[in-house]
């Protein structure tokens, strides 16, 4: 009977934690607004992340010959800043695209002329005098979309 009641309040004293706990599962879409002309077909490297302020979060995704590709990034409200980099690993990491010199945007759109890797690198900067905390996560999702070349050049 001890057992049971101890089992039982250590339930108890568990849910506020689970209930706290940031589920992201269907966070892009259902919660990102992509732009307006859009025509991508959304690509299975797409990802919903939970994260924290300070947290850094890097991923390779593969990128196809012969097709254009959008990629989109958007965060629950009260995430913070967010700086992202999209660098080639073909042979040293040159950068793609880094959001430090265009931080107002959200979504990129490129065409892959050869088949190969990028890294996509997310950070959520933290602000100045803020304490990390772990624990207070929030959404973000990386959309990634496909589609193949109309024009070819």
């Amino acid at each position: 009977m001890k057992i049971l009641v101890r089992v039982i309040i250590l339930i108890l004293f568990s849910l506020p934690l689970i209930g706290n706990s940031q589920n992201c599962d269907n966070f892009f879409e259902t919660s990102c607004i992509l732009p307006s002309n859009w025509d991508y077909e959304i690509n299975s490297q797409s990802m919903n992340i939970p994260m924290y302020s300070g947290q850094s979060f890097k991923y390779s995704a593969v990128f196809y010959e012969g097709l254009e590709y959008s990629i989109c990034f958007c965060a629950e409200e009260g995430l913070g800043n967010i700086r992202y980099r999209l660098l080639s690993t073909d042979v040293y990491l040159d950068q793609i695209f880094n959001s430090d010199f265009d931080s107002n945007m959200a979504h990129m759109e490129f065409i892959n002329k050869n088949t190969r890797i990028i890294l996509v690198e997310v950070q959520v900067l933290r602000e100045q005098g803020k304490r990390i905390d772990p624990t207070d996560k929030k959404c973000l999702g990386i959309i990634i979309g496909q589609k193949k070349i109309e024009d070819e050049w």
